[in-house]
């Protein structure tokens, strides 16, 4: 599914002294986000830390009653709107906010471009694409080393103008892959974010090679991306969207990509469904709050026999005909879900016509009413992949997240013939890296998949991404080209 621009995670306000623009207002930017159907912004302005001590001379109005003084922030029933900061490193790589100030913050981001600023983030005027480009890189490297919260961490910026005024390009062109491949596979093993705010639209193909390099890296590497406009203006957030779009496609990113920030609330939700699945096991019942919805989690009574028992955090009311395309659906119950930190997301017994793309997030198992089909006639939950032919690979019916879940699904390729067998992507698909480890895919039945399983299976330049302890358990069916290709498992797969 391809990644939807539904937040900006770097914004300023008149706070930030940069920011010259009057309207340039908390109020303005929720009319932003609204008029452009963003879920999620925050609110990021320039901060120093007056408990953290510096040799360079940063000005008083970066503490934090100044930045805070915005707060309350503005509510809406559609828009989530979150208190951020942006900070830097001085000359001496001592990052601009304490560990007691971390908790204040829903996010921050860090600029580690702002070579600009001698006297602060670099002792002296950078005159050279050489020493720019050993300050880039040393930056990024010295901020990956320190004990931080990288989940609700930002990477700002990487390929802004202030690298070094008019010479940006031949910066960047400095910085080899091996070293881009080294410092982004950190970033992804940190969980740290990478921004997305490189402007593509009115660039030479020059350009965008260079600019997007590191970017397309950093998506080998399995890092995960957010959306940042770093507005000062409110002319920058007029287009701002169309820059999302643009960039979005230009790297091909999919909802997979997508760095899931959860802040403190989320954390709370996660800790109330857990109790509540525990409440509901001695039939107590308490709502259960997604993002935007309510779900009660409940105890499902299947139709078919099963000895486990199935408590599932949202049920998808869909056509189950087969007739309608449910896709959407089924995608956005999973991010419903993963929004709430996890948890089971109940498919009924029933025919689902799904036509794209889903991604299972993190945390979360999209499971089914499972029937044995070396048992009855029926075959339970049943998706219907009316999905067009391709020879690639990628991308899957279903790509399965880090530590989430197929299960209970059969899957029916109705286009498929054995007198003219075509081929198609995975069905299933484990995705290396970032994304890498303890996913399952148990009791699902494949009928006429070219290819079944797919773990870490895309080579690139003769290197396979890592995956670790996937299980594949019970899964039965015809597969007309593979049934499992898995490579560079990091620790022991189980499949029986």
């Amino acid at each position: 599914m391809k990644y939807i621009a539904d937040h900006d995670f770097h914004i300023h306000s008149t706070v930030s002294r940069c920011c010259h623009d009057e309207n340039q207002t908390p109020e303005t930017i929720l009319d932003y986000a609204k008029e452009n159907g963003l879920k999620r912004i925050c609110l990021t302005n320039h901060f120093w830390d007056e408990n953290v001590e510096s040799e360079a001379e940063w000005i008083d109005e970066h503490g934090f009653s100044y930045v805070s003084s915005v707060l309350p922030l503005p509510e809406d029933e559609d828009v989530e709107f979150l208190f951020g900061c942006e900070t830097d490193m001085d000359f001496n790589n001592v990052l601009g906010i304490s560990k007691e100030r971390f908790d204040a913050f829903d996010f921050i981001v860090v600029a580690t471009t702002h070579l600009h600023l001698d006297g602060n983030t670099v002792r002296t005027k950078i005159t050279t694409p050489e020493e720019a480009a050993f300050h880039w890189t040393d930056k990024i490297e010295n901020l990956l080393v320190k004990d931080l919260p990288f989940h609700k961490i930002g990477i700002v910026h990487l390929t802004t103008g202030h690298i070094l005024k008019n010479q940006t390009a031949e910066t960047l062109s400095l910085i080899s892959d091996a070293t881009l491949y080294s410092i982004f596979g950190e970033c992804s093993r940190k969980g740290v974010g990478i921004e997305l705010n490189v402007k593509t639209i009115n660039m030479s193909d020059e350009q965008k090679e260079i600019f997007l390099r590191p970017y397309f890296i950093a998506k080998e590497c399995g890092c995960k991306f957010y959306l940042g406009s770093d507005s000062h203006k409110t002319s920058a957030l007029a287009c701002a969207k169309e820059n999302f779009e643009d960039v979005i496609t230009k790297l091909n990113l999919k909802e997979s990509d997508k760095f899931l920030l959860q802040t403190g609330a989320d954390a709370m939700k996660k800790f109330v469904s857990f109790l509540v699945c525990i409440l509901i096991a001695i039939n107590t019942v308490i709502p259960c709050f997604a993002e935007n919805e309510v779900h009660t989690p409940q105890i499902i009574e299947t139709v078919y026999p099963t000895d486990e028992v199935v408590i599932a955090d949202i049920v998808i009311d869909a056509d189950s005909s087969g007739e309608s395309d449910v896709t959407a659906i089924i995608q956005q119950a999973i991010d419903n879900c993963a929004a709430n930190g996890g948890g089971t997301v109940w498919l009924p017994a029933g025919r689902y016509r799904v036509t794209g793309n889903i991604y299972i997030r993190q945390f979360v198992t999209l499971m089914g009413d499972y029937q044995d089909p070396d048992v009855g006639d029926d075959y339970g939950t049943i998706i219907i992949a009316d999905v067009e032919s391709s020879d690639a690979m990628n991308p899957a019916l279903f790509t399965v997240g880090a530590s989430a879940g197929a299960v209970g699904l059969t899957v029916w390729y109705p286009d498929q013939s054995i007198d003219n067998v075509k081929p198609y992507p995975f069905t299933f698909y484990v995705v290396g890296n970032g994304d890498y480890m303890l996913q399952t895919i148990k009791n699902c039945t494949l009928i006429n998949s070219y290819r079944g399983i797919g773990a870490s299976a895309e080579c690139e330049n003769g290197i396979y991404e890592c995956h670790e302890m996937l299980t594949v358990e019970n899964v039965k069916g015809t597969c007309l080209y593979q049934g499992l290709n898995a490579h560079n498992s990091a620790d022991v797969d189980t499949v029986k």
